[in-house]
């Protein structure tokens, strides 16, 4: 008897969003439904043109999806649903880290390349002041981490209770590492519990309420906060007169 062709909308669009294009949607949505196939059946019931039908089986199977059944002629069938999307997950979780690898390894390529080519003259065009903008904690926070591991010489931090949460949570571990250097380490905060206690261990910790958020490192850089409650947004100021005199007041 023959099949009929699968509409099954809605389970097309679930494997669809799950990554899988439209003709393997189909074939691996009539394996489920209809059990084992030849490729000739899955070309007439999954509507799928013949010569691609051995190529979608191929990447389903590399997917992890399906499997093959040697005979005349060769059948096809979708694994259980647990087993196969446990062996879909795997496979997509090592394209991700390897994805990532290579992105870290092209990042680091670039930056030795920059290194190479643009001098810090160049890069900031000219020694006056400048000032930027940043919007958002995320924005925020990957400064502050870069300007923390950047550090040589000074390090002044000035931020509420929850923001030495916050800070110590994130950024401990390369708080140490520039103690370890030798940077010296300033934070003021309005705080008396255990990131208090653990920002003490590497660094001269002043329990106060600073009235003001903001970083200054090497007495080169002013990183400026609005208070908690506003939207996050911070100015960060490369003037050595600034963060000189404000690290002064502190």
């Amino acid at each position: 008897m023959k099949k009929r062709m699968i509409k099954d909308l809605g389970l097309l669009s679930l494997l669809k969003s799950v990554g899988l294009n439209e003709y393997e949607s189909r074939v691996f949505a009539t394996l489920l439904l209809q059990g084992a196939s030849t490729a000739s059946e899955l070309s007439i019931n999954a509507n799928v043109p013949r010569p691609r039908v051995y190529d979608i089986l191929e990447k389903l199977a590399s997917k992890g999806l399906v499997t093959k059944h040697p005979g005349r002629p060769v059948r096809f069938k979708a694994l259980d649903i647990d087993e196969a999307f446990s062996n879909y997950i795997e496979i997509k979780r090592q394209e991700h880290e390897k994805n990532l690898k290579e992105i870290n390894r092209l990042k680091e390529k670039l930056k030795n390349s920059l290194q190479e080519k643009v001098s810090k003259s160049q890069e900031f065009k000219s020694e006056k002041d400048m000032v930027w903008v940043l919007k958002n904690r995320a924005n925020i926070y990957s400064k502050l981490e870069s300007l923390i591991s950047n550090a040589n010489e000074s390090i002044l931090i000035a931020t509420t209770e929850e923001g030495l949460k916050r800070k110590i949570t994130n950024y401990g571990e390369a708080l140490r590492k520039a103690r370890k250097r030798g940077v010296d380490i300033k934070i003021i905060s309005p705080a008396d519990d255990e990131y208090a206690r653990i920002a003490s261990k590497f660094a001269n910790f002043i329990n106060k309420d600073p009235a003001q958020r903001l970083v200054t490192v090497d007495d080169h850089v002013l990183l400026f906060l609005t208070p908690e409650h506003d939207e996050e947004v911070g100015a960060w100021i490369k003037s050595p007169y600034f963060a000189r005199n404000v690290r002064r007041l502190f």
